[in-house]
């Protein structure tokens, strides 16, 4: 059976697979289209499978996907979570200075003050929100790792600054 035709015959029950894995998060719908997704372009690996392997290997894929920090789902996720929350690094903590009562500025008006930069700092300091380190923004770009720190401490003391002018 074609990889298409088997997802169709065994929605609900791969639906249910991808629910148990996730202990029925609400991100498992999510989880669930991303792995359709995945699978659908990379059918000739799964097409040639009888249908029993292609559940295990549903599995795998909605497991690794689930619980890697890495995967392709927890990418995106991220990338979803960082549009909609305050100014925060990855690790939770708010990059802006302290001492604003959980007032910290929105990604939205961050990404408005960052196009007031010029494109270097900008396009930097966006690379490193995407990626979280300096050490990964380093190796991405081949800029030197202490260069890449001042520039992005450079571009956060000066949303600091803003931040605290307009309020």
């Amino acid at each position: 059976m074609d990889l298409n035709s088997w997802i169709n015959k065994n929605d609900i029950e791969l639906k249910n697979i991808c629910g148990r894995i996730t202990k029925n998060h609400p991100d498992t719908d999510e989880l669930y289209q991303e792995v359709i997704l995945q699978l659908l372009h990379k059918p000739d690996k799964i097409n040639d499978l009888p249908d029993t392997n292609k559940k295990y290997y549903f599995i795998k894929v909605v497991k690794n996907n689930w619980h890697s920090s890495t995967s392709p789902f927890q990418y995106h996720r991220q990338k979803k979570i960082n549009r909609d929350i305050p100014y925060q690094s990855h690790h939770g903590e708010n990059l802006l200075d302290e001492g604003y009562d959980d007032d910290s500025p929105s990604m939205e008006w961050v990404y408005k003050e960052l196009d007031k930069l010029d494109w270097f700092d900008r396009d930097l300091f966006k690379l490193w929100v995407e990626l979280g380190t300096y050490t990964k923004v380093s190796e991405d770009t081949t800029i030197p790792l202490n260069s890449v720190g001042k520039y992005i401490k450079k571009t956060i003391e000066l949303l600091n600054k803003e931040w605290k002018k307009q309020k």
